[in-house]
């Protein structure tokens, strides 16, 4: 009985922080007019939801992802196992980010981790302060 109530008050924890992540995620989304935080914080459902045309699953995805952390974690028995499964969990989503910010900044050509391009602003691809140097001639 103990441990169902750690459990249930582990994920009434886990939703609001998952509630306070994504609102965060949003607000930062907003302020960049990119989904980095939302693929860094949440890349199941991000990418479920930009690469098809399951957006209902996506969010399901998107909500349930933290509180499935914190369900796997706390039914684990052995603080080895624990330790384990955080190293996994960890593992998994840093590669599931960062696999899709790597399409998210493919399919974008503005994204936060993207480098800049080298490529001059005019189209003679020469420098632009060429003009300034040389004057124009008229023939």
């Amino acid at each position: 009985m103990k441990r169902l109530l750690l459990l249930v008050l582990l994920l009434l924890l886990s939703v609001v922080g998952t509630i306070v992540l994504l609102v965060g995620a949003g607000m930062a989304g907003g302020a960049c007019h990119c989904m980095t935080p939302m693929f860094t914080l949440f890349p199941y459902g991000s990418f479920i939801t930009e690469r098809t045309s399951w957006e209902n699953f996506g969010f399901v995805l998107l909500l349930a992802q933290f509180p499935l952390y914190v369900t796997i974690v706390t039914t684990i028995k052995g603080v080895r196992w624990k330790i384990a499964s955080l190293v996994l969990i960890a593992a998994l989503h840093v590669t599931a980010a960062y696999f899709g910010l790597r399409a998210y900044c493919q399919s974008r050509h503005t994204c936060a981790i993207s480098t800049p391009s080298n490529k001059s602003l005019d189209a003679s691809g020469g420098s632009v302060f060429r003009n300034l140097i040389h004057p124009a001639m008229l023939e």
